[in-house]
This record gives structure tokens, sequence and C-alpha cells, in this order.
């Protein structure tokens, strides 16, 4: 199987049938990545990172099981399967951080404002990607739907998600790194101002 790409949880391949299999990483290869990510943003000391796996592991096994008790569809999450632990298919998606970088900063901040729209459809059922970081762990699939595609770091507790709203984790400077200078001001801004504590009101009165 060819390997697509490695982050701190997951490496994935291609199973070539337009699906694609999540490995959970052995520790030496976390490792790795974790030690090679913390040289361009600020991270916990090395001696964290085996809490950081361990914990990792637990959160994407859980993750895996509530999110097969929420009222989402199975195609905002590209309609998982769960093979064993941590392991599962996939539909296969083109990475936003992919298309972010072929298309113009008008169409950028419309793709913007489709995932603020993304991921209130998430709030609505007490749903939160963990880090809001929508260039590498969100993907619009063959329809050209935005759906989540990094089902490792979900937050399911109201109190969880309101601690990371408050810490504005979208304005990261990791998350923002990985999307191009022109769209990150507007990124925050929309985010900021959709997910503000008025507008998080509506949305739980609508769900």
């Amino acid at each position: 199987m060819k390997m697509l790409g490695r982050g701190w949880q997951y490496t994935v391949y291609d199973l070539g049938n337009r699906r694609v299999l999540k490995k959970y990483n052995t520790w030496f290869d976390a490792y790795v990545v974790m030690l090679k990510d913390s040289f361009f943003h600020v991270r916990p000391p090395v001696f964290y990172f085996s809490r950081y796996y361990s914990d990792g592991q637990k959160s994407a096994a859980s993750s895996l099981i509530k999110l097969s008790e929420t009222s989402l569809d199975a195609w905002v999450v590209g309609n998982p399967k769960v093979l064993s632990g941590c392991e599962y298919e996939q539909d296969f998606v083109e990475p936003l951080s992919e298309y972010f970088e072929r298309v113009t900063v008008e169409d950028g901040k419309r793709m913007i404002d489709r995932f603020v729209e993304f991921t209130l459809l998430l709030l609505r059922s007490s749903v939160l990607e963990k880090n809001c970081n929508i260039a590498d762990n969100f993907g619009l699939n063959d329809e050209g739907k935005i759906i989540l595609i990094d089902l490792g770091e979900i937050c399911f507790v109201e109190e969880e998600i309101q601690d990371q709203i408050q810490k504005r984790v979208w304005a990261a400077p990791d998350v923002l790194s990985r999307l191009p200078i022109e769209l990150r001001s507007y990124f925050v801004e929309e985010m900021d101002r959709v997910l503000g504590e008025s507008s998080l009101q509506t949305v739980k009165n609508k769900g």
C-alpha cells in the first residue's frame, strides 16, 4: 500500500478503492514526528512525548466509539469502518491544505466560510475537532463536501468544547501555519465572530 502521509497519531495508506487505511503509529514513528514538529512550533519538552502517545491512543479509541453514538451522518466523518482498536478505514479525500494551495484567495475565503458552517454542524451534535485544524484535519470528499478526517482527537463533553473555544484553538500558530498567509487573518476573524458566545447559544437552541 502507498503511504500518503504521517501525523502525530496516524499513518495513512491508500487502499486503491477511494478509501484509505489509518494505522496508529508505533511509539518510535510517533516520536519522530513529534520531535520534528517541536522544532517548528512551541511544544512540550521531549520527556512529555511518551505521555502524549499513550493519552493519544486512549483518546483515539474513545473517539471512534463515541462518534458511533452521535447523531452525525456517517459521511460527515468519511464513512469510517473501525477494524480493530484505533485502526480504521475512511473515504479518500483531498486535504484542505492541498485545496488552499491551488485556489485563489477569494475561493479560499469561501471555503473558510463553508468550514465555519461545518463546524457549527458538528457543534449541533456536541462534537468539536479538538484543534479546529482546518488545513490538516479536514478534507473534501468526492462530492466536494467538507468532512472531518482526523477522528483521533475529538471533544464530546460540553465543558471541554467550551474550554477549547475559549482558548481560541483555531488561532494557534501551528494551525495557522498550514494556511496561506493571505487567509490566516480572515480565518481567525470568522471563527471568532461565529463561535462567539451569542452565536454558540443560537447553535445550542437549534440542536
